[in-house]
């Protein structure tokens, strides 16, 4: 049996799963024995709630950092009977993370160690609320549970597909072959997760679906997924990038931030922190990166709220647009992640503008799909409209079991390691 924890580390949160895997199926985990969420870490206050076994616990409590919180998941597997052979936390087969980018990054699930930590911190600029806390998360685990093989899915290795002409950027040559300066899309596995799942939602081969996979969320990306692999997606040369963000600007005007450096006395510093921290949904609507709440602001009556509303709409919309060019054409659109799986709203607006393109939203199946998966399209209409909630931890946990059995069967037979892997 392979036991494997998943984390998913976030600016200030982090999620986790345990899988158990028979060695004989390793694509469907005999059972998720733990599942949690912390929120507000570093906060005052930290919510979580986290399920083991058959008990769930929830509440408030403060976890000053990330350390303090990945204690806490472990105290509750470690007291808790799960039935599963679990007898301490040593007898994990391997812990696995969903890190965002890095120099290099790795195609494939790569061990986390020094040097793979290393060339993430050289991405700290670019991604400053994503790649720390998940080194501070490895370091952590490295040193409360030693020996157990630390695994990283970074987020770009699923847009490894990219066409020369789509991945390279309109920059001197020198750029792209000296700094590596690329399209990297992220949202891995995420997309990923939906090019698997989507012809098996629909009984239809991959290699006949052209599917166009929104990643709608506090971070939003849109693919293009075509005989299941990725041709086109939004986000660039780092995760700021794309359709507008909860906080993050998206795609503008390069010379934004280079006017208000010459003309208007700004440092490269405040420049960042606007762009990153104070820009997206909050900048635009004044209430919060939360969509929920914006919306709720927009229902009575604030015009900010309604604004920000309509430019994401709009720039989703255009996104999608894009990603038929990609794909010459669009037979299936998903909606995923948080937004996407629970906007009811969100979604016919996004819906209303893409008619052109064959898309028919029927409402009443709209409004019944909230966090379920469901079609949604009216009948007869020319593209399929799909909620499909999001797995990210089982394809990680899925790529750490074939990992594990595969260096496994290698060094029984063999008595080696597995090859390098390649990099981007």
């Amino acid at each position: 049996m392979l036991k494997i924890l998943v984390v998913n580390v976030g600016s200030t949160s982090l999620k986790f799963k345990l899988f158990l895997f028979d060695q004989a199926d390793l694509k469907n985990p005999k059972l998720v024995a733990a599942e949690g969420r912390l929120e507000g870490i570093g906060r005052p206050k930290s919510v979580f709630k986290i399920r083991v076994g058959e008990k769930t616990d929830s509440g408030e409590t403060a976890f000053a950092n990330y350390e303090e919180a990945l204690r806490g998941i472990l105290d509750s597997l470690s007291a808790a009977d799960l039935g599963a052979g679990l007898g301490n936390l040593a007898e994990l087969s391997a812990i696995g993370f969903k890190p965002v980018h890095a120099r290099e990054v790795p195609l494939e699930l790569a061990e986390m160690d020094e040097d793979v930590l290393g060339r993430m911190a050289e991405y700290n600029s670019i991604l400053p609320a994503h790649n720390p806390p998940v080194i501070a998360a490895v370091r952590s685990f490295r040193k409360m549970v030693p020996g157990v093989p630390l695994l990283g899915l970074f987020e770009p290795a699923f847009h490894k597909t990219l066409a020369p002409h789509v991945y390279t950027e309109c920059v001197p040559l020198e750029w792209i072959e000296e700094f590596g300066i690329r399209k990297f899309g992220f949202h891995g596995a995420s997309h990923r997760y939906i090019a698997g799942r989507t012809p098996e939602y629909l009984g239809i081969p991959a290699s006949e679906l052209k599917i166009v996979s929104c990643h709608l969320g506090g971070s939003s990306s849109i693919t293009a997924i075509r005989d299941g692999k990725s041709v086109e997606t939004t986000m660039s040369f780092s995760a700021q990038s794309g359709v507008p963000q909860g906080t993050r600007c998206g795609h503008i005007d390069p010379f934004i931030p280079i006017f208000l450096m010459k003309v208007h006395g700004w440092s490269l510093d405040q420049v960042q922190e606007a762009l990153s921290k104070k820009s997206g949904l909050l900048g635009l609507s004044g209430v919060s990166a939360e969509f929920r709440e914006i919306q709720e602001a927009a229902n009575a009556g604030n015009d900010r709220a309604q604004r920000a509303i309509d430019v994401y709409v709009y720039q989703v919309q255009c996104a999608i647009a894009k990603m038929t060019v990609g794909l010459e054409g669009m037979d299936t659109l998903v909606f995923t992640g948080g937004i996407g799986e629970r906007g009811v709203d969100v979604r016919k607006a996004i819906c209303e503008r893409l008619k052109h393109l064959g898309v028919e939203l029927d409402e009443k199946k709209n409004a019944e799909a909230v966090g379920v998966e469901a079609q949604i399209q009216r009948d007869g209409a020319k593209v399929r409209v799909l909620v499909l909630p999001t797995d990210e931890e089982l394809v990680i946990a899925r790529d750490a079991a074939t990992h594990l059995k595969g260096r496994n069967q290698a060094q029984r037979h063999e008595g080696t390691k597995e090859s390098q892997r390649g990099f981007l």
